[in-house]
């Protein structure tokens, strides 16, 4: 009987951190730029449609998440250097306070954007959510977690599915 007990709590503890999981690392949906409510670091509505017809990157942040501010240096210089003609859009659900405290104080040229509504609306659950789409709109590349920018191999991917 004592087994029985165990091995019903080992399934429960199975189930709730695949559960977990699941949540945390899922991506979100392929038409997430159709849906963004965003806008810039002046609380200007930005237009949809500037997210249209041109190879971009979508990076969801936050001024406090550790892997965000350790991909952020290699992230601007990949743009720089290997990636020209990519659009990098960093995108956070905090404050405009804290989104132009960050930008002010870490001068990365990438354009700022505030989501209106939580990352939890748009089924993004862990930091950084990175998402890369070619010039068609098409999602290209999703990830979620620290991504090595450093990487040539997976530059020259990105390179070939967008420019």
């Amino acid at each position: 009987m004592k087994n029985r007990g165990i091995i019903l709590i080992g399934c429960f503890l199975a189930v709730f951190l695949g559960y977990y999981f699941y949540k945390k690392y899922r991506i979100a949906p392929n038409k997430i730029l159709d849906h963004l409510d965003l806008v810039d670091a002046f609380n200007i509505p930005f237009p949809k449609e500037n997210l249209q017809g041109k190879a971009l990157i979508l990076t969801f942040y936050a001024s406090w998440c550790a892997d965000c501010l350790k991909e952020m240096p290699a992230m601007q210089s990949a743009i720089a250097k290997d990636l020209k003609g990519l659009r990098l859009y960093a995108v956070t659900d905090e404050s405009l306070e804290k989104l132009n405290t960050f930008k002010d104080n870490h001068g990365y040229d990438f354009t700022y954007l505030k989501l209106n509504k939580s990352f939890k609306f748009y089924d993004i659950h862990a930091i950084p959510t990175t998402y890369i789409f070619d010039k068609n709109g098409h999602m290209i590349y999703s990830h979620v977690g620290f991504i090595d920018w450093t990487d040539k191999t997976w530059l020259n991917f990105i390179r070939k599915s967008t420019l």
